[in-house]
């Protein structure tokens, strides 16, 4: 699960949510019984919204539980779900060519999930946590050719 959510903060999409769904062979293809979307803020890392949705999804289950007799079959929609690949060890490295806005994004979804993600600043600090202040200028990056950076892994 932690995958999808990390996925999520990184694409920057504005919600996600928990679906309690019946079972069938194919992979998250059964129909949905119950479902509720949640906020996902500029601020919240994969820890921040992972104990958010694991809260939803307690209530929902047992919701579901206490009360089967009322849930309805839903079809799941044919558009809008995608598959969450897998978080490489290589995707802990920065590359500052790219937006500030999808650096600060995946700090904020490997954090504090993925220890990779952990920045180490030019001071020596740590840093966890990111958000977008501005882009630097494509000339910047041509003059220094920003080079990639390794995120340091946490002690």
């Amino acid at each position: 699960m932690l995958r999808v959510i990390e996925r999520a903060i990184e694409a920057g999409d504005t919600k996600t949510g928990i679906t309690i769904m019946q079972m069938e062979a194919g992979l998250d293809t059964g129909p949905m019984l119950l479902t509720q979307a949640t906020a996902i803020a500029d601020e919240d890392t994969s820890a921040t919204l992972s104990q958010r949705l694991s809260e939803i999804g307690a209530r929902l289950i047992v919701q579901a539980l206490q009360s089967p007799a009322r849930l309805v079959l839903q079809p799941q929609p044919a558009q809008g779900a995608t598959y969450a690949r897998k978080i490489t060890k290589r995707e802990a490295w920065l590359d500052f060519t790219q937006p500030a806005d999808l650096l600060a994004r995946r700090v904020r979804a490997f954090n504090p999930v993925h220890d990779d993600a952990v920045i180490m600043r030019h001071d020596g600090m740590e840093q966890r946590g990111a958000h977008s202040v501005f882009e630097m200028p494509a000339s910047f990056h041509a003059r220094w050719q920003t080079p990639y950076i390794r995120a340091a892994r946490a002690a």
